[in-house]
């Protein structure tokens, strides 16, 4: 992203995510994308009306990853698509998104950085977190934003040697298609093709589902 626009589970127990159940495949509109996806990324362009049932995104893994423009904790926007998105030197973007209330999404702020952004963005890892919330249930605002990434020894956007995480705030909840129910924290990994490779709703302990996956799409 620019500055111009932006181990084993079973031995691990699955933390409930806060809300309902998670989704299901029935509750995902989209179609499967090709698995030639050539020059998807740069032709990969934002879902215009943010919309779950527009059939060239989903949500499952396998599908194409819907876009969209939020602001960091400065207000500065940062979209998820075009020059910034189809970074060279980005081979995966972890994206968590959060509420202020959620408790599993405390635990897994407070371990993005040491467990993710640390050790896998020297390989090519982009970490980005999406606040939907404040602990009040209402829409975050600049100061509640910067005060959870201080809470948790998050950042803002990297620095000038690319180290940190992107801190967003999606007020309009127009993220809300990957949590439905309010199933947070969910969690994504997006290729750099701009497709869905993992999704989780809740939390693993130390985030083991997270590094696992991550682990394996690297090793390729």
């Amino acid at each position: 992203m620019n500055d111009r626009a932006w181990g084993t589970l079973a031995a691990v127990a699955l933390l409930a995510g806060c809300g309902a159940s998670a989704p299901t495949p029935a509750n995902d509109a989209g179609i499967i994308v090709p698995t030639d996806t050539g020059a998807l990324c740069a032709n990969h362009v934002p879902d215009p009306d943010h919309n779950a049932s527009d059939p060239a995104f989903g949500t499952l893994v396998g599908r194409s990853f819907a876009d969209f423009t939020l602001n960091d904790c400065n207000g500065t926007p940062r979209e998820f698509y075009g020059d910034g998105y189809c970074s060279a030197s980005t081979r995966f973007t972890v994206i968590s998104i959060a509420a202020g209330w959620c408790h599993p999404c405390q635990m897994e702020s407070s371990q993005l950085t040491d467990a993710i952004v640390n050790v896998y963005g020297p390989r090519g890892v982009r970490v980005i977190q999406i606040v939907v919330q404040d602990a009040n249930y209402q829409p975050p605002g600049g100061a509640f934003c910067n005060a959870w990434a201080s809470m948790y020894n998050l950042t803002v956007s990297p620095n000038a040697s690319g180290v940190g995480n992107y801190e967003l705030m999606d007020p309009g909840q127009i993220t809300n298609q990957y949590f439905p129910d309010n199933a947070l924290p969910s969690t994504l990994i997006i290729d750099s093709q701009g497709i869905i490779r993992f999704h989780e709703d809740g939390a693993s302990t130390g985030l083991a589902s997270l590094t696992t996956e991550l682990d394996a799409l690297l090793s390729h």
